[in-house]
């Protein structure tokens, strides 16, 4: 192609003798040309020795088998000048000054980068742990060395703003979900683009910005970017003047200077290999919109998000409003759920399915729970506060074990937090629901050994075990956009942690309508529990490829393999998988109230990944909203520490960022308006009284906005050593980084 332009490129070098250095020239001058967009169009340029072929979006635009875009790829390929997107042009080349040290960011990804996953769907895996090791070093490394900049240019701080918050989401999404091949690769092409696009936001700010100010010529001071082409006069006189590699479409007259007739340069380290499934802009952009300075920039950037970033989780499956269960209010009060008009546990009509095939079945909200009915003025979110008073239980025939997402049971396993212990005291006991309570992940106290709720040792170990084989799967699950990653009833949980998976025929009367009379409404129950149990294990056995529970497998937790003596033996290992459990429900529930509660389902994309990066500095720095899954095999400390612990001070920060959070729910009580310094500089008397209000205000909302008793932070159990009397058959140490555990 190239070859063919150069051909039919109608004009010779005019001007003879040595070459001028670079920038010497004038700005509409070519120390080299090449050929244009047209016949009468020529492409030159002062600064340089060279002339791209730059990229044209008339077919399709499209990643190819390294991540790229092709031409399209505006971090490494010079693309048309946007005024809005200075720093594009100001991206450093590899080996320049303030261009990333770090071998990884101008990685040529290969097949070998990314290594399969045994969770249970096929053909899905991760990045390399040590190359996503790598990438995390060099994202906070360019992060810090932006912070580090000039301050005072409005427009690029928010630039900056969603930079970071993008990179961050990215690096999220690699680490904690795996993917097919190219998702993968793709993504991590995309954390190589924001952090070279951070680097050109340096080179701006340090340099480019100061030259524009100046009234000094730079023309000769060449900067080694990637630089622009443009065809206005006046953009490209700039771009020269400051030293920014510029090349300049214009018409070919006799009056243009010419020093050398090149052929058009295509980059060498590109593949021309499409990528499959691949990421496609535009199938044919006849219209020739994506072609205006920016825009396929801007696009490319939105279809990453959309279509590999979404952290959104489907919303639950509503059932239509003639499918109501005529016969709830007949439920004794000591069951566990309640026909709710979705898909639960309890009776109804429809065939359940926990699978969705249709895109348009599949909502986008993120972070839903089911709320609670108004019983109000219309137009309110939640209802007001119902105070702290134990809630009085309905009459019962019977006397039962309440069930702990009503009654708060204190944990023999792991050390709770006094603030927490005595807010979900104060609100317990609760009422039987209107609905049947979901949780994200398993409630941990289905793993736990609870002071007042007995439970089978059996049980209990066969659970533990088999929840370490399918948690990777019920992560990716939940954040998947091709399943239904709603949240789970109590019972589904237990029969997904059960772990029978074997699909069975139809019960006896399946084809029998259903009834009212006392008989018939207990076998349309049956009928109903049946046909749950079908489609969960539909969930975990056919889509996910999932085996039924066996007693000799050996999942993996964090670095450790273990079998089913060993959750019986180790006590320190069955202690940090109740604790991930309920980190991982709280961090999930924390974003699902705030959700309601400021309404953020229905906000812009990069504003609600600002406010949920925002939340994710509750529990560390600030990172996105997928990070909601902790390290097993961090020693990190308590985050919550209590005001009579000596290292009580480290948490004020988690505090404060909470605190900030509540003050724009509704009903925030007054004790929480606190100034934004206010955590930081009080004592420790002040600082228990505002996480005990904190946390009380916390759990009063969730109560009444879920109408359940939320899952609390509770203190990181201590690490300890492997004993050394297992069998190293038995237990063994797997040496890599717990990026992906």
């Amino acid at each position: 192609m190239a070859s063919h332009l150069q051909r039919s490129l109608p004009i010779k070098p005019n001007r003879h003798g040595r070459l001028p250095p670079r920038g010497a020239t004038g700005t509409f001058e070519g120390l080299v040309a090449g050929p244009g967009f047209s016949e009468t169009s020529v492409f030159t340029s002062p600064n340089q020795l060279f002339v791209p072929q730059f990229a044209i979006a008339h077919n399709e635009i499209m990643t190819y088998d390294d991540g790229r875009w092709g031409l399209h790829e505006y971090s490494r390929w010079p693309q048309e000048y946007d005024p809005a997107c200075v720093h594009v042009a100001c991206i450093p080349r590899q080996g320049a000054p303030g261009s990333p040290e770090a071998a990884v960011v101008w990685r040529v990804w290969e097949r070998s980068d990314w290594e399969s996953d045994t969770c249970g769907v096929a053909r899905i895996g991760m990045l390399n742990s040590q190359l996503h090791l790598e990438l995390e070093l060099a994202a906070e490394r360019a992060i810090n060395r932006v912070y580090r900049c000039r301050q005072d240019c409005i427009p690029m701080n928010e630039t900056v703003r969603l930079l970071i918050l993008c990179l961050r989401h990215c690096l999220d999404r690699l680490r904690l979900l795996p993917s097919e091949r190219s998702v993968v690769i793709s993504l991590a092409a995309h954390v190589q683009r924001l952090i070279l696009e951070l680097a050109g936001v340096r080179v701006y700010l340090d340099m480019v910005l100061e030259r524009i100010a100046s009234a000094r010529e730079y023309r000769l001071d060449v900067l080694d970017v990637i630089g622009a082409h443009t065809a206005d006069a006046s953009a490209a006189d700039l771009l020269h003047r400051v030293g920014v590699p510029v090349w300049f479409q214009q018409h070919i007259t006799p009056h243009l200077r010419i020093w050398s007739v090149v052929e058009l340069t295509e980059p060498a380290i590109f593949s021309s290999v499409p990528s499959y499934p691949r990421l496609v802009l535009a199938t044919r952009d006849l219209s020739g919109a994506l072609n205006t300075p920016g825009e396929s920039m801007r696009a490319m950037n939105a279809i990453v998000r959309r279509q590999l970033c979404d952290s959104c989780l489907p919303e639950l499956i509503v059932a239509a409003a003639d499918e109501l269960d005529a016969d709830v209010g007949n439920k004794r009060a000591r069951l566990e759920t309640q026909w709710n008009h979705q898909w639960d546990s309890s009776i109804g009509g429809a065939k359940p399915t926990l699978v969705v095939r249709n895109p348009r079945h599949t909502h986008t909200l993120p972070h839903a729970l089911p709320v609670a009915p108004q019983h109000g003025s219309a137009g309110k979110r939640v209802s007001k506060a119902r105070g702290t008073h134990p809630r009085p239980l309905p009459a019962s025939g019977s006397s039962f074990t309440m069930n702990p997402f009503r009654q708060y049971y204190p944990s023999s396993l792991l050390a709770h937090i006094p603030a927490w212990t005595h807010a979900l005291a104060a609100v317990s006991p609760l009422p039987q629901p209107s609905k049947s309570v979901k949780y994200f992940f398993p409630p941990p106290w289905l793993l736990d050994r609870l002071v007042g709720y007995p439970v089978s040792s059996d049980k209990l170990t066969r659970y533990v075990h088999h929840w370490i084989a399918i948690r990777t799967f019920c992560r990716l699950r939940l954040f998947d956009r091709t399943l239904a990653g709603r949240p789970l009833t109590i019972s589904e949980w237990r029969d997904a942690l059960w772990g029978d998976y074997s699909l069975d025929g139809p019960t006896d009367g399946d084809d029998v309508q259903p009834s009212t009379s006392p008989a018939g409404g207990a076998r349309d129950r049956l009928k109903r529990r049946h046909q749950l149990k079908q489609s969960l294990r539909e969930l975990f056995c056919n889509v996910a490829a999932l085996p039924s529970y066996e007693s000799t497998a050996c999942p993996v937790f964090g670095r450790v393999t273990v079998s089913r003596d060993v959750i019986s033996n180790d006590v320190s290992l069955h202690k940090r998988v109740v604790w991930e459990l309920h980190e991982t429900n709280w961090r999930c529930e924390l974003l699902a109230l705030d959700a309601v509660m400021v309404g953020s389902r229905d906000w812009p994309e990069m504003r609600r990944w600002a406010r949920e990066a925002h939340i994710s500095e509750v529990w560390g720095p600030p990172r996105s909203g997928l990070n909601v899954v902790p390290d097993v095999d961090s020693a990190d400390d308590c985050l919550w520490p209590d005001e009579a612990d000596a290292d009580w001070a480290q948490g004020r920060q988690p505090l404060r960022a909470l605190v900030d959070l509540l003050s724009r729910w509704q009903g925030c009580p007054p004790g929480l308006q606190l100034g934004c310094d206010h955590i930081e500089t009080c004592g420790r008397e002040e600082y228990g009284r505002i996480q005990r209000a904190a946390v009380a205000f916390y759990v009063r909302t969730f109560v009444d906005v879920f109408e359940r008793l939320p899952i609390p932070p509770v203190r990181r159990p201590p690490q300890t050593r492997p004993s050394m009397r297992w069998r190293s058959g038995v237990l063994s140490i797997r040496l890599g980084p717990a990026l992906t555990s």
